[in-house]
């Protein structure tokens, strides 16, 4: 029996382990995927930012020619 039970107490150790192991995995996949998507909507924010900038900087230089 105590060598029954050793075995039995490894085989549920591995299969906590494994499915610690799994759950961490899922826990960064899920991280990275928000981080993509923040880092998508920055680059989009910045891209209008700067076509805005653009605009702007456009605008002033033809009120300061006309001028």
């Amino acid at each position: 029996m105590p060598l029954f039970y050793e075995i039995n107490e490894k085989a549920v150790d591995a299969e906590a382990d494994t499915q610690l192991y799994y759950w961490q995995a899922r826990q960064y996949q899920n991280k990275n995927a928000k981080a993509d998507l923040i880092k998508q909507k920055f680059e989009q924010v910045t891209r209008e930012y700067t076509a805005q900038n653009k605009q702007f900087q456009e605008k002033h230089l033809m009120i300061k020619d006309e001028e």
